[in-house]
């Protein structure tokens, strides 16, 4: 079902997705209501797909392969996403906010050097280039959580000197208490603009907060601005992580969940955003009625009309002064052939 609903007094807007109302095996991309709040992009073999599913009489969307879901645009703060996930995956299924439309690097490690779109899909290439502070990641820039190997990865992508300049900085939370990814869990984010909050199961996992926006003038092929100092507390409040050389977006948040050759169900997909202020509705004037004592003025209409009545009248006159003159001479020719026959 596609739901999208307004606080009038909050001005809040809500738009959820929980897939009950779509037809099983469809691709979602040729499902107008979906795609016109998200875009779905993905690598061209048709083994990458984003499809209708449905088990024990509940549906939702598989992600498999190569594949970007995506808002279309930069969102403002502040907005919270939710969804339910899951996935038996343990590398390369990304939930990402707070990026940027996907940056364009030339990439000298691939194909002997090209420009390379950094989807949220597609891999940092760090190490390939020769990166030595760090490893290879998804994407290139936001934060993200990833499920792993016993543990939720919070990554944010970095600033680096070497590579492709595009890096990670990452902090591994073990699971939750009774946590299988591989059945349905909700993850949420709350971005305030300074913060971004991530619950797991609604329970606070970690928070991050944003400061020092700027842009990294050595970076020639991005001139995003992005916050580069990015705190990490944990539930308790105890920092876990600090970095200067976040690549954070620092002027909206484009939202993005992601899978690189893996496979990951969701759900329930709710994005709730404050809307623009409604403008007023203009005051209708009525337009004042004529009294008997104004002078009333001719409309260009008025004229045109009276131009093309006396227009008429002269041509009508004309008409007559040609018959008169036909007659006339009718008559003299009629008199000077009677006056020949006489003779």
């Amino acid at each position: 079902m596609y739901c999208q609903c307004f606080f009038v007094n909050a001005n809040v807007i809500e738009v959820k997705f929980d897939f009950d109302d779509f037809p099983v095996g469809e691709y979602v991309n040729r499902i107008d209501e979906f795609m016109n709040e998200w875009e779905i992009f993905t690598a061209s073999a048709e083994t990458n797909y984003v499809q209708v599913s449905e088990e024990d009489g509940n549906k939702y969307i598989t992600l498999n392969g190569l594949v970007d879901v995506r808002t279309w645009d930069m969102l403002e703060p502040p907005y919270t996403l939710s969804f339910d996930a899951k996935t038996s995956a343990t590398k390369y299924v990304g939930f990402f906010v707070r990026g940027v439309y996907p940056v364009i690097k030339h990439n000298p490690a691939n194909a002997g050097g090209i420009k390379q779109v950094l989807h949220y899909l597609e891999i940092d290439w760090y190490e390939q280039n020769g990166g030595q502070n760090g490893t290879t990641g998804l994407g290139g820039s936001g934060i993200s959580i990833m499920p792993g190997e016993g543990c939720l990865r919070l990554n944010i992508k970095t600033y680096e000197e070497d590579g492709l300049k595009i890096g990670n900085a990452y902090y591994d939370f073990d699971y939750p208490e009774e946590f299988d990814p591989s059945e349905f869990f909700n993850v949420m984010f709350k971005d305030d603009g300074e913060k971004v909050e991530i619950y797991i199961n609604q329970e606070l996992l970690a928070t991050v907060e944003m400061s020092n926006p700027g842009k990294y003038d050595d970076d020639e092929e991005d001139d995003n601005e992005y916050f580069n100092t990015a705190v990490v507390t944990d539930a308790s409040g105890e920092e876990v992580l600090r970095i200067d050389n976040a690549r954070i977006s620092a002027y909206g948040s484009q939202l993005a969940i992601t899978t690189r050759a893996q496979t990951a169900h969701i759900d329930n997909l709710i994005l709730t955003y404050e809307g623009s202020t409604p403008s007023p509705e203009p005051e209708v004037t009525e337009t004042p009625t004529s009294t008997k004592n104004s002078s009333a003025t001719p409309s260009p209409t008025e004229n045109i009309e009276k131009t093309n009545d006396d227009s008429s009248g002269m041509q009508l006159a004309e008409k007559i002064i040609v018959v008169g003159v036909a007659v006339i001479i009718v008559v003299g020719i009629i008199l000077v052939v009677l006056k020949r026959r006489k003779k």
